[in-house]
Protein backbone atom coordinates (compact mmCIF):
# COMPACT_ATOMS: atom_id res chain seq x y z
CA UNK A 1 0.00 0.00 0.00
CA UNK A 2 1.26 3.42 -0.95
CA UNK A 3 1.00 5.88 1.97
CA UNK A 4 2.60 8.75 -0.04
CA UNK A 5 0.11 8.55 -3.23
CA UNK A 6 -0.21 11.80 -4.68
CA UNK A 7 3.27 13.23 -3.37
CA UNK A 8 5.94 13.66 -5.52
CA UNK A 9 9.37 14.00 -4.94
CA UNK A 10 10.94 17.46 -5.80
CA UNK A 11 13.75 17.61 -8.52
CA UNK A 12 17.04 19.15 -6.38
CA UNK A 13 17.75 22.82 -8.27
CA UNK A 14 21.70 22.79 -9.24
CA UNK A 15 23.34 25.41 -8.15
CA UNK A 16 24.18 27.15 -11.60
CA UNK A 17 20.67 27.03 -12.31
CA UNK A 18 19.43 29.64 -9.40
CA UNK A 19 18.23 32.63 -10.46
CA UNK A 20 20.52 34.63 -7.94
CA UNK A 21 23.98 32.84 -8.64
CA UNK A 22 22.80 33.34 -12.98
CA UNK A 23 22.59 37.00 -11.95
CA UNK A 24 25.43 37.57 -9.65
CA UNK A 25 27.98 35.39 -12.24
CA UNK A 26 26.59 37.89 -14.90
CA UNK A 27 27.40 41.06 -12.99
CA UNK A 28 31.14 39.06 -12.11
CA UNK A 29 31.75 38.76 -16.00
CA UNK A 30 30.22 41.64 -17.14
CA UNK A 31 32.12 43.81 -14.36
CA UNK A 32 35.54 41.35 -15.74
CA UNK A 33 34.80 42.33 -18.88
CA UNK A 34 34.75 46.04 -17.74
CA UNK A 35 37.89 45.72 -15.72
CA UNK A 36 39.54 43.52 -18.27
CA UNK A 37 38.74 46.11 -21.14
CA UNK A 38 39.68 49.11 -19.27
CA UNK A 39 43.47 47.59 -17.99
CA UNK A 40 43.68 47.00 -22.28
CA UNK A 41 42.89 50.63 -22.59
CA UNK A 42 44.99 51.94 -19.83
CA UNK A 43 48.21 49.53 -20.79
CA UNK A 44 47.68 50.56 -24.69
CA UNK A 45 47.21 54.56 -23.55
CA UNK A 46 50.55 53.74 -21.61
CA UNK A 47 52.41 52.02 -24.47
CA UNK A 48 51.71 54.67 -27.08
CA UNK A 49 53.24 57.09 -24.36
CA UNK A 50 56.65 55.12 -24.57
CA UNK A 51 56.34 54.57 -28.03
CA UNK A 52 56.38 58.76 -28.50
CA UNK A 53 59.84 58.59 -26.67
CA UNK A 54 62.66 59.82 -29.19
CA UNK A 55 65.49 56.68 -28.56
CA UNK A 56 68.13 58.66 -29.84
CA UNK A 57 67.87 60.81 -26.87
CA UNK A 58 70.13 57.36 -25.18
CA UNK A 59 73.15 58.25 -27.31
CA UNK A 60 73.44 62.02 -26.56
CA UNK A 61 75.46 62.86 -23.51
CA UNK A 62 76.45 66.24 -22.73
CA UNK A 63 79.80 66.37 -23.13
CA UNK A 64 82.20 68.99 -21.27
CA UNK A 65 84.36 70.98 -23.73
CA UNK A 66 87.98 70.57 -22.61
CA UNK A 67 90.60 73.44 -21.97
CA UNK A 68 94.24 72.77 -22.73
CA UNK A 69 97.13 74.72 -21.72
CA UNK A 70 100.04 75.50 -24.95
CA UNK A 71 101.96 71.84 -24.24
CA UNK A 72 98.76 69.68 -24.35
CA UNK A 73 98.57 69.64 -20.83
CA UNK A 74 94.56 69.47 -19.66
CA UNK A 75 94.17 72.99 -17.19
CA UNK A 76 90.18 72.88 -17.17
CA UNK A 77 86.79 72.68 -18.78
CA UNK A 78 83.43 74.23 -19.99
CA UNK A 79 81.15 71.81 -18.79
CA UNK A 80 77.73 71.81 -16.73
CA UNK A 81 78.10 68.16 -16.24
CA UNK A 82 81.77 66.50 -15.32
CA UNK A 83 81.59 63.46 -18.48
CA UNK A 84 84.40 61.65 -20.14
CA UNK A 85 82.29 59.02 -22.00
CA UNK A 86 84.07 55.17 -22.64
CA UNK A 87 83.77 52.42 -24.58
CA UNK A 88 82.50 49.16 -22.57
CA UNK A 89 85.38 47.46 -23.95
CA UNK A 90 87.60 49.49 -21.87
CA UNK A 91 86.07 48.98 -18.75
CA UNK A 92 87.27 45.90 -16.56
CA UNK A 93 84.79 42.69 -16.25
CA UNK A 94 84.95 43.26 -12.46
CA UNK A 95 82.74 46.80 -12.80
CA UNK A 96 80.28 44.71 -14.86
CA UNK A 97 79.93 42.24 -12.21
CA UNK A 98 79.96 44.76 -9.01
CA UNK A 99 77.47 46.83 -11.16
CA UNK A 100 75.07 44.04 -11.74
CA UNK A 101 75.44 42.15 -8.27
CA UNK A 102 74.38 44.98 -6.62
CA UNK A 103 72.10 46.78 -9.48
CA UNK A 104 70.52 43.89 -11.43
CA UNK A 105 71.22 41.02 -11.23
CA UNK A 106 69.10 38.99 -13.81
CA UNK A 107 70.43 41.58 -16.29
CA UNK A 108 71.10 39.40 -18.72
CA UNK A 109 68.08 37.42 -18.79
CA UNK A 110 64.86 39.67 -18.83
CA UNK A 111 63.65 41.65 -21.43
CA UNK A 112 63.91 45.43 -19.49
CA UNK A 113 61.37 44.75 -16.91
CA UNK A 114 62.56 41.88 -14.34
CA UNK A 115 58.71 40.48 -13.14
CA UNK A 116 61.10 37.67 -10.65
CA UNK A 117 62.79 41.21 -8.97
CA UNK A 118 59.28 42.50 -8.67
CA UNK A 119 57.98 39.80 -6.73
CA UNK A 120 60.71 39.18 -4.53
CA UNK A 121 61.14 43.30 -3.37
CA UNK A 122 57.32 43.06 -2.65
CA UNK A 123 57.31 39.55 -0.55
CA UNK A 124 60.63 41.15 1.18
CA UNK A 125 58.81 44.81 1.17
CA UNK A 126 55.79 43.30 3.35
CA UNK A 127 57.93 41.36 5.32
CA UNK A 128 60.18 44.48 6.60
CA UNK A 129 56.74 46.68 6.49
CA UNK A 130 58.45 48.96 4.54
CA UNK A 131 59.96 49.11 1.47
CA UNK A 132 63.62 47.86 1.66
CA UNK A 133 64.67 47.57 -2.18
CA UNK A 134 63.68 48.10 -4.98
CA UNK A 135 62.82 46.44 -8.40
CA UNK A 136 64.02 48.68 -11.52
CA UNK A 137 66.11 47.44 -13.69
CA UNK A 138 69.95 48.94 -15.48
CA UNK A 139 67.40 49.42 -18.57
CA UNK A 140 64.63 51.23 -16.75
CA UNK A 141 67.17 53.45 -14.56
CA UNK A 142 68.46 54.12 -18.22
CA UNK A 143 64.70 55.22 -19.19
CA UNK A 144 64.66 57.29 -16.01
CA UNK A 145 68.41 59.22 -16.47
CA UNK A 146 67.49 59.57 -20.19
CA UNK A 147 64.05 61.36 -19.81
CA UNK A 148 64.15 63.10 -16.41
CA UNK A 149 61.44 65.48 -17.02
CA UNK A 150 59.26 63.12 -18.27
CA UNK A 151 59.69 60.50 -14.66
CA UNK A 152 60.06 63.34 -12.78
CA UNK A 153 56.83 62.49 -11.08
CA UNK A 154 56.97 58.72 -9.05
CA UNK A 155 53.67 57.32 -9.65
CA UNK A 156 51.84 54.17 -11.25
CA UNK A 157 51.55 56.06 -14.28
CA UNK A 158 55.16 56.81 -14.78
CA UNK A 159 55.99 53.07 -13.18
CA UNK A 160 53.80 51.68 -16.34
CA UNK A 161 55.29 53.80 -18.94
CA UNK A 162 58.41 53.15 -18.31
CA UNK A 163 58.42 49.18 -18.03
CA UNK A 164 56.88 49.62 -21.17
CA UNK A 165 60.25 52.33 -22.65
CA UNK A 166 62.66 49.60 -20.62
CA UNK A 167 60.85 46.85 -23.11
CA UNK A 168 61.43 49.35 -26.18
CA UNK A 169 64.75 49.86 -25.30
CA UNK A 170 65.91 46.71 -24.67
CA UNK A 171 64.40 45.72 -28.42
CA UNK A 172 65.98 48.40 -30.17
CA UNK A 173 69.82 47.93 -28.31
CA UNK A 174 72.01 45.23 -27.59
CA UNK A 175 72.71 44.48 -23.84
CA UNK A 176 76.08 45.92 -24.28
CA UNK A 177 75.25 49.42 -25.71
CA UNK A 178 72.49 49.78 -22.62
CA UNK A 179 75.33 49.07 -20.38
CA UNK A 180 77.52 51.50 -22.20
CA UNK A 181 75.08 54.21 -21.98
CA UNK A 182 74.16 53.70 -18.50
CA UNK A 183 77.62 53.92 -16.92
CA UNK A 184 78.39 57.14 -19.18
CA UNK A 185 75.48 58.41 -18.19
CA UNK A 186 74.72 57.68 -14.33
CA UNK A 187 75.85 60.24 -11.47
CA UNK A 188 77.86 58.88 -9.17
CA UNK A 189 78.17 61.82 -6.38
CA UNK A 190 80.26 64.65 -5.91
CA UNK A 191 79.76 66.22 -9.79
CA UNK A 192 81.16 63.11 -11.39
CA UNK A 193 78.67 61.58 -14.40
CA UNK A 194 79.77 58.34 -15.87
CA UNK A 195 82.69 56.16 -14.55
CA UNK A 196 85.30 57.63 -16.10
CA UNK A 197 84.73 60.58 -14.15
CA UNK A 198 84.08 59.01 -10.99
CA UNK A 199 87.27 56.79 -11.49
CA UNK A 200 89.38 60.10 -11.68
CA UNK A 201 87.70 62.08 -9.80
CA UNK A 202 87.65 59.45 -6.63
CA UNK A 203 90.59 57.31 -7.50
CA UNK A 204 92.69 59.47 -9.88
CA UNK A 205 92.93 56.81 -12.20
CA UNK A 206 91.09 55.59 -14.99
CA UNK A 207 88.14 53.43 -15.12
CA UNK A 208 90.08 51.11 -17.10
CA UNK A 209 92.84 50.76 -14.14
CA UNK A 210 90.34 50.63 -10.99
CA UNK A 211 90.37 47.22 -8.77
CA UNK A 212 87.53 45.39 -7.85
CA UNK A 213 87.30 47.29 -4.22
CA UNK A 214 87.10 50.78 -6.10
CA UNK A 215 84.76 49.31 -8.74
CA UNK A 216 82.59 47.84 -6.01
CA UNK A 217 82.87 51.02 -4.05
CA UNK A 218 81.85 53.27 -7.19
CA UNK A 219 79.04 50.65 -7.82
CA UNK A 220 77.79 51.10 -4.47
CA UNK A 221 77.11 54.79 -4.79
CA UNK A 222 74.66 54.60 -7.30
CA UNK A 223 71.33 53.73 -4.88
CA UNK A 224 71.99 57.51 -3.17
CA UNK A 225 75.06 59.25 -4.85
CA UNK A 226 75.20 62.07 -2.65
CA UNK A 227 74.64 60.96 0.51
CA UNK A 228 76.65 57.94 0.07
CA UNK A 229 79.56 59.63 -1.78
CA UNK A 230 82.91 58.71 -0.03
CA UNK A 231 83.88 62.76 -0.05
CA UNK A 232 80.44 63.46 1.96
CA UNK A 233 80.13 60.21 4.50
CA UNK A 234 82.52 57.94 4.56
CA UNK A 235 81.52 55.58 6.93
CA UNK A 236 78.29 55.16 4.77
CA UNK A 237 80.03 54.45 1.64
CA UNK A 238 81.95 51.96 3.73
CA UNK A 239 78.57 50.24 4.18
CA UNK A 240 77.68 50.56 0.59
CA UNK A 241 80.98 49.05 -0.87
CA UNK A 242 80.65 45.97 1.56
CA UNK A 243 77.15 45.39 0.62
CA UNK A 244 78.17 45.23 -3.61
CA UNK A 245 81.05 43.35 -2.02
CA UNK A 246 78.61 40.59 -0.22
CA UNK A 247 75.83 40.71 -3.51
CA UNK A 248 79.20 39.98 -5.53
CA UNK A 249 79.88 36.97 -3.08
CA UNK A 250 76.39 35.51 -3.09
CA UNK A 251 76.48 35.49 -7.24
CA UNK A 252 79.59 33.68 -6.87
CA UNK A 253 81.87 36.03 -8.29
CA UNK A 254 84.08 36.47 -5.92
CA UNK A 255 85.25 33.82 -3.34
CA UNK A 256 84.89 34.01 0.69
CA UNK A 257 88.37 34.23 0.99
CA UNK A 258 88.46 37.32 -1.04
CA UNK A 259 85.43 38.38 0.54
CA UNK A 260 86.94 38.44 3.46
CA UNK A 261 89.93 40.38 2.95
CA UNK A 262 88.21 42.46 0.70
CA UNK A 263 85.71 43.54 3.69
CA UNK A 264 89.00 44.06 5.73
CA UNK A 265 90.81 47.08 3.47
CA UNK A 266 89.79 50.80 3.69
CA UNK A 267 88.53 53.16 1.12
CA UNK A 268 91.82 54.83 -0.41
CA UNK A 269 90.93 58.33 -2.25
CA UNK A 270 92.83 60.39 -4.27
CA UNK A 271 93.80 64.21 -3.38
CA UNK A 272 90.73 66.70 -4.23
CA UNK A 273 92.77 69.26 -7.06
CA UNK A 274 91.72 72.67 -6.56
CA UNK A 275 89.74 74.54 -9.34
CA UNK A 276 92.83 77.08 -9.21
CA UNK A 277 92.35 77.71 -13.01
CA UNK A 278 88.78 79.24 -12.72
CA UNK A 279 89.51 82.50 -13.80
CA UNK A 280 90.84 81.52 -16.77
CA UNK A 281 88.21 78.93 -17.34
CA UNK A 282 85.50 81.73 -17.44
CA UNK A 283 87.82 83.99 -19.60
CA UNK A 284 87.88 81.01 -21.96
CA UNK A 285 84.07 80.99 -21.76
CA UNK A 286 83.75 83.99 -22.98
CA UNK A 287 85.69 84.35 -25.43
CA UNK A 288 84.60 80.95 -26.99
CA UNK A 289 81.06 82.62 -27.06
CA UNK A 290 82.66 85.63 -29.15
CA UNK A 291 84.61 83.48 -31.23
CA UNK A 292 81.85 80.78 -32.33
CA UNK A 293 78.77 81.59 -31.05
CA UNK A 294 76.38 80.77 -28.10
CA UNK A 295 74.56 77.91 -29.52
CA UNK A 296 77.97 76.11 -31.23
CA UNK A 297 79.45 76.88 -27.69
CA UNK A 298 76.73 74.97 -26.03
CA UNK A 299 77.17 71.59 -28.01
CA UNK A 300 80.39 71.07 -26.40
CA UNK A 301 83.07 68.57 -26.62
CA UNK A 302 85.19 71.14 -27.79
CA UNK A 303 89.02 71.15 -27.41
CA UNK A 304 90.12 74.27 -26.69
CA UNK A 305 93.87 75.13 -26.81
CA UNK A 306 95.10 78.27 -24.93
CA UNK A 307 98.38 80.58 -24.76
CA UNK A 308 98.55 79.54 -20.77
CA UNK A 309 101.49 77.83 -19.61
CA UNK A 310 100.39 75.39 -16.63
CA UNK A 311 103.60 75.55 -14.55
CA UNK A 312 103.81 79.17 -14.75
CA UNK A 313 100.26 79.85 -13.82
CA UNK A 314 100.70 77.47 -10.92
CA UNK A 315 103.96 79.29 -9.56
CA UNK A 316 101.89 82.67 -10.57
CA UNK A 317 98.93 81.25 -7.74
CA UNK A 318 101.52 80.43 -5.47
CA UNK A 319 103.62 83.38 -5.29
CA UNK A 320 100.34 85.97 -5.49
CA UNK A 321 98.72 83.63 -2.42
CA UNK A 322 102.53 84.07 -0.64
CA UNK A 323 102.66 87.41 -1.00
CA UNK A 324 99.29 88.34 -0.11
CA UNK A 325 99.11 86.47 2.81
CA UNK A 326 102.76 87.52 4.01
CA UNK A 327 101.15 91.39 3.67
CA UNK A 328 97.89 89.98 6.12
CA UNK A 329 100.58 88.30 8.73
CA UNK A 330 102.44 92.31 9.36
CA UNK A 331 101.90 93.05 12.56
CA UNK A 332 99.86 96.33 11.79
CA UNK A 333 97.56 94.78 9.58
CA UNK A 334 94.08 95.51 10.85
CA UNK A 335 92.09 94.77 8.30
CA UNK A 336 89.72 91.08 7.52
CA UNK A 337 92.21 88.52 6.11
CA UNK A 338 91.75 85.34 4.35
CA UNK A 339 92.10 83.36 7.04
CA UNK A 340 89.70 84.66 8.67
CA UNK A 341 87.04 84.52 6.26
CA UNK A 342 87.69 80.72 5.53
CA UNK A 343 87.09 79.97 9.09
CA UNK A 344 83.40 81.62 8.84
CA UNK A 345 82.87 79.81 5.57
CA UNK A 346 83.79 76.76 7.38
CA UNK A 347 81.94 77.59 10.56
CA UNK A 348 79.49 80.55 10.25
CA UNK A 349 77.42 81.47 13.04
CA UNK A 350 73.57 82.19 12.97
CA UNK A 351 74.06 85.63 11.77
CA UNK A 352 76.58 84.83 9.00
CA UNK A 353 73.96 81.75 7.89
CA UNK A 354 71.18 84.70 7.39
CA UNK A 355 72.81 87.17 5.99
CA UNK A 356 76.29 85.95 3.95
CA UNK A 357 78.66 89.01 3.21
CA UNK A 358 80.79 89.62 0.52
CA UNK A 359 84.41 88.97 1.39
CA UNK A 360 86.51 91.81 2.50
CA UNK A 361 89.71 90.57 2.76
CA UNK A 362 93.38 91.59 0.65
CA UNK A 363 93.14 91.20 -2.68
CA UNK A 364 95.36 90.67 -6.10
CA UNK A 365 95.32 89.83 -9.56
CA UNK A 366 98.77 88.35 -11.92
CA UNK A 367 99.31 88.57 -15.43
CA UNK A 368 102.10 87.53 -17.65
CA UNK A 369 101.71 87.90 -21.43
CA UNK A 370 103.71 86.82 -24.84
CA UNK A 371 105.54 90.17 -25.72
CA UNK A 372 105.10 89.15 -29.68
CA UNK A 373 101.77 87.71 -29.56
CA UNK A 374 99.98 89.07 -26.95
CA UNK A 375 98.48 85.27 -25.55
CA UNK A 376 98.04 85.00 -22.35
CA UNK A 377 100.73 82.97 -20.26
CA UNK A 378 99.52 83.38 -16.86
CA UNK A 379 96.45 84.73 -15.38
CA UNK A 380 94.93 84.73 -11.80
CA UNK A 381 91.62 87.04 -10.78
CA UNK A 382 91.91 86.99 -7.54
CA UNK A 383 92.19 84.82 -4.46
CA UNK A 384 89.21 82.45 -5.22
CA UNK A 385 86.98 82.55 -7.56
CA UNK A 386 84.26 80.81 -5.17
CA UNK A 387 84.33 83.79 -3.21
CA UNK A 388 84.40 86.18 -6.20
CA UNK A 389 84.20 85.94 -9.56
CA UNK A 390 85.48 89.73 -10.20
CA UNK A 391 88.21 89.26 -12.20
CA UNK A 392 90.62 91.61 -11.23
CA UNK A 393 93.54 91.29 -13.78
CA UNK A 394 90.94 92.42 -16.75
CA UNK A 395 88.37 94.25 -15.06
CA UNK A 396 89.51 96.12 -11.93
CA UNK A 397 91.17 99.81 -12.64
CA UNK A 398 93.63 100.93 -10.43
CA UNK A 399 95.97 103.83 -10.33
CA UNK A 400 99.10 102.97 -12.30
CA UNK A 401 101.17 104.98 -10.17
CA UNK A 402 104.95 104.47 -10.29
CA UNK A 403 104.38 101.84 -13.54
CA UNK A 404 103.73 104.91 -15.27
CA UNK A 405 106.84 106.77 -15.48
CA UNK A 406 108.84 104.67 -17.92
CA UNK A 407 105.78 105.63 -20.57
CA UNK A 408 106.56 109.63 -19.40
CA UNK A 409 110.38 109.16 -20.26
CA UNK A 410 109.70 106.71 -23.45
CA UNK A 411 107.73 110.13 -24.98
CA UNK A 412 110.78 112.67 -23.72
CA UNK A 413 113.14 109.87 -25.85
CA UNK A 414 110.92 110.22 -28.97
CA UNK A 415 111.31 113.54 -28.51
CA UNK A 416 114.63 116.13 -28.36
CA UNK A 417 115.76 113.84 -24.89
CA UNK A 418 117.96 110.85 -24.43
CA UNK A 419 119.25 108.65 -21.49
CA UNK A 420 121.87 111.53 -20.82
CA UNK A 421 119.85 114.24 -20.71
CA UNK A 422 119.91 116.27 -17.70
CA UNK A 423 116.93 117.10 -15.38
CA UNK A 424 116.83 119.08 -12.73
CA UNK A 425 115.60 117.05 -9.06
CA UNK A 426 114.70 119.10 -6.96
CA UNK A 427 111.72 120.56 -4.58
CA UNK A 428 108.33 121.92 -6.95
CA UNK A 429 105.46 123.48 -6.31
CA UNK A 430 102.32 121.47 -5.07
CA UNK A 431 100.19 123.45 -7.01
CA UNK A 432 101.86 122.38 -10.66
CA UNK A 433 100.22 118.78 -10.36
CA UNK A 434 97.74 119.10 -7.55
CA UNK A 435 94.30 120.04 -8.41
CA UNK A 436 93.35 123.02 -6.33
CA UNK A 437 97.06 122.39 -4.90
CA UNK A 438 98.35 126.55 -4.15
CA UNK A 439 101.26 125.45 -1.10
CA UNK A 440 103.58 122.86 -0.17
CA UNK A 441 106.11 121.28 -1.92
CA UNK A 442 105.60 118.00 -4.29
CA UNK A 443 106.74 114.92 -1.78
CA UNK A 444 102.88 113.36 -1.01
CA UNK A 445 102.26 112.57 -5.31
CA UNK A 446 103.11 109.26 -5.57
CA UNK A 447 106.30 109.24 -2.97
CA UNK A 448 106.68 104.66 -2.06
CA UNK A 449 109.24 106.46 1.08
CA UNK A 450 108.85 107.99 4.01
CA UNK A 451 111.30 111.00 3.55
CA UNK A 452 112.32 112.59 0.22
CA UNK A 453 115.48 113.09 -0.60
CA UNK A 454 116.64 115.54 -3.79
CA UNK A 455 119.84 114.99 -5.79
CA UNK A 456 120.22 118.11 -8.16
CA UNK A 457 120.54 118.10 -11.47
CA UNK A 458 120.71 114.18 -12.63
CA UNK A 459 120.42 112.38 -16.10
CA UNK A 460 117.10 111.41 -17.06
CA UNK A 461 118.55 107.38 -16.71
CA UNK A 462 119.28 107.80 -12.95
CA UNK A 463 115.54 109.92 -12.77
CA UNK A 464 113.31 106.88 -13.85
CA UNK A 465 115.78 104.30 -12.40
CA UNK A 466 115.25 105.85 -9.08
CA UNK A 467 111.21 107.05 -9.92
CA UNK A 468 112.16 110.77 -8.70
CA UNK A 469 108.45 112.54 -9.00
CA UNK A 470 109.55 116.01 -9.20
CA UNK A 471 111.98 114.93 -12.25
CA UNK A 472 109.58 113.49 -13.85
CA UNK A 473 106.64 116.00 -13.38
CA UNK A 474 109.83 118.50 -14.90
CA UNK A 475 110.53 116.29 -18.05
CA UNK A 476 106.57 115.52 -18.34
CA UNK A 477 105.43 119.12 -18.70
CA UNK A 478 108.50 120.11 -21.02
CA UNK A 479 107.26 117.55 -23.68
CA UNK A 480 104.16 118.06 -23.13
CA UNK A 481 101.21 116.05 -21.09
CA UNK A 482 99.36 115.17 -24.07
CA UNK A 483 102.39 112.96 -25.79
CA UNK A 484 103.03 111.38 -22.89
CA UNK A 485 98.59 110.37 -23.28
CA UNK A 486 99.05 109.57 -26.71
CA UNK A 487 101.79 107.63 -26.39
CA UNK A 488 100.18 105.30 -24.02
CA UNK A 489 97.02 105.21 -25.89
CA UNK A 490 98.71 104.06 -29.20
CA UNK A 491 100.19 101.03 -26.52
CA UNK A 492 97.46 99.78 -26.12
CA UNK A 493 95.63 101.43 -22.88
CA UNK A 494 92.02 102.30 -23.78
CA UNK A 495 91.12 103.86 -20.44
CA UNK A 496 90.84 107.90 -20.03
CA UNK A 497 93.08 109.34 -19.01
CA UNK A 498 93.10 112.44 -15.95
CA UNK A 499 93.89 115.92 -17.74
CA UNK A 500 96.18 117.36 -15.07
CA UNK A 501 99.83 116.79 -14.55
CA UNK A 502 99.27 114.52 -12.21
CA UNK A 503 98.82 111.83 -14.42
CA UNK A 504 102.45 111.98 -15.56
CA UNK A 505 102.68 110.60 -11.54
CA UNK A 506 100.36 107.91 -12.60
CA UNK A 507 97.00 108.82 -10.74
CA UNK A 508 94.54 108.06 -13.83
CA UNK A 509 93.39 104.61 -13.27
CA UNK A 510 93.85 101.31 -15.78
CA UNK A 511 93.49 97.75 -15.95
CA UNK A 512 96.26 95.25 -15.72
CA UNK A 513 96.17 93.92 -18.64
CA UNK A 514 96.19 96.93 -20.39
CA UNK A 515 99.62 98.43 -18.83
CA UNK A 516 100.75 94.55 -18.83
CA UNK A 517 100.16 95.40 -23.11
CA UNK A 518 101.73 98.58 -23.27
CA UNK A 519 104.86 97.46 -21.48
CA UNK A 520 105.26 95.29 -24.65
CA UNK A 521 106.58 98.49 -26.76
CA UNK A 522 109.92 98.05 -24.82
CA UNK A 523 111.00 95.16 -26.04
CA UNK A 524 109.54 95.35 -29.30
CA UNK A 525 111.40 98.28 -29.86
CA UNK A 526 108.29 100.72 -29.90
CA UNK A 527 105.72 98.39 -31.79
CA UNK A 528 102.68 96.93 -29.24
CA UNK A 529 101.71 93.27 -29.31
CA UNK A 530 98.57 92.15 -30.95
CA UNK A 531 95.78 91.58 -28.48
CA UNK A 532 95.29 90.37 -25.67
CA UNK A 533 94.27 86.75 -25.78
CA UNK A 534 94.02 83.32 -24.27
CA UNK A 535 92.68 80.87 -27.15
CA UNK A 536 95.00 79.83 -29.86
CA UNK A 537 92.85 77.26 -30.90
CA UNK A 538 89.19 75.57 -30.84
CA UNK A 539 88.76 71.95 -32.47
CA UNK A 540 85.53 69.99 -32.82
CA UNK A 541 84.05 66.77 -31.76
CA UNK A 542 85.11 65.81 -35.41
CA UNK A 543 88.42 67.40 -34.98
CA UNK A 544 88.05 69.72 -37.59
CA UNK A 545 89.46 73.49 -36.40
CA UNK A 546 86.94 75.69 -36.53
CA UNK A 547 88.94 78.40 -34.60
CA UNK A 548 92.46 79.39 -35.56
Amino acid sequence: MNYHKGNRLKKRTRLYQKRWFQISLLILLIGTAVGASYGISYLKIRQEKAEAFDLSAISKLEIPSRIYDRNGIEIGQIKIEDRRPVRLETVPYHLIQALTAVEDSRFFEHSGVDFIGIARAVILNLKAKRITQGASTITQQLAKQCYPVEFKTRNINTKVIEAFLANRIEKSFTKPQILEHYLNRIYFGSGYFGIESASRGYFGKSATDINVLEAATICGLIKNPSRLSPRNNMELCLKARNHVLNRMHKEKMITQSELSKFLEEPIQLSQVKGEQNSYIQEMVRLQVIEQIGLENAGKGGLKIHTTIDNETQRVAIQSLYRNLTKTENHPEFKHQTYANYQEKEISPGPIALAKKNAPNYLQGAVIMIDNQTGGIVALVGGRNFKHSQYNRALQSKRPTGTAFKPFVYAAAFSENYFPGSRIKDSPIVNRSVAIGGSTGILGEWGSESETVTYKGTITAREALVESKNSATVRIGKKIGRSKVVDLVQRAGVKSAMDEYDKTLLGSSSASLHEICRAFTIFPNGGQTSNNVHVISSIVNPKEETIFE
